[in-house]
């Protein structure tokens, strides 16, 4: 009978299982870097983050051991003659297709919620910033505004680093938040420099000009 209170454990893929008539440990998954990458972006350590994904990316593609190395190349050779179709010739190889399909999935989650971190925690912080930069332009101080600028120009060069290398990751759906993260990134620009530009500090998004006193009214 199965003790309930004992955790059920997978079974360890080839990747991480240790090559035959070897003592090693097993080897750490790609998917294991990639949890500690989300822990890392949680507590706020990009360097920590960047660290985790570039080593999952590494261990994303592994040797399974448990297949035939002559088998391997014998492949390779009839798919040169043709005498093997491409996916037979695929699966014959010594890369662990599961292994790379399963930290290729945790990517794909992990780079999506950065993405959507970057867009409500980042990008919609530094607008409203511009947004407090412009209506209340007449009442700061120079330092204030230097301040918001500053901000403003920091949160959005780290958007626009980590959300391009994210997208990269993603494809189109990727390159698509990425296009709304530039949007946001491009109007809070246009609203720090018209709040200096502008009469009444306030730039109008639907006409493209300068808000008018009546309009601000």
């Amino acid at each position: 009978a199965l003790d309930a209170r004992r955790p059920m454990r997978r079974r360890p893929r080839a990747a991480e299982r240790s090559p035959r008539g070897m003592s090693a440990p097993t080897r750490v998954s790609g998917e294991r870097f990639i949890a500690w990458a989300n822990a890392a972006q949680v507590a706020m350590m990009p360097s920590v983050t960047m660290f985790c994904e570039a080593m999952a990316e590494q261990r994303k593609y592994a040797h399974d051991f448990s297949k035939d190395a002559k088998l391997s190349t014998q492949a390779r050779t009839e798919l040169v003659f043709g005498r093997l179709n491409v996916s037979r010739a695929e699966s014959m190889q010594m890369g662990d297709r599961e292994e790379e399909e399963a930290v290729s999935g945790a990517e794909r989650w992990h780079f999506t919620v950065l993405l959507f971190n970057i867009f409500f925690g980042s990008v919609l912080l530094m607008w409203l910033q511009a947004s407090f930069l412009e209506h209340g332009f007449s009442v700061l101080g120079d330092e204030a505004k230097w301040k918001v600028c500053v901000s403003v120009a920091l949160s959005a060069a780290i958007a626009l680093a980590r959300g391009c290398q994210a997208a990269r990751r993603l494809g189109s759906r990727g390159f698509t938040m990425c296009g709304l993260i530039v949007l946001f990134v491009a109007w809070a620009g246009a609203k720090v420099h018209f709040a200096y530009a502008c009469p009444n500090h306030v730039w109008n998004l639907s006409t493209f000009n300068c808000a008018s006193r009546g309009g601000l009214a």
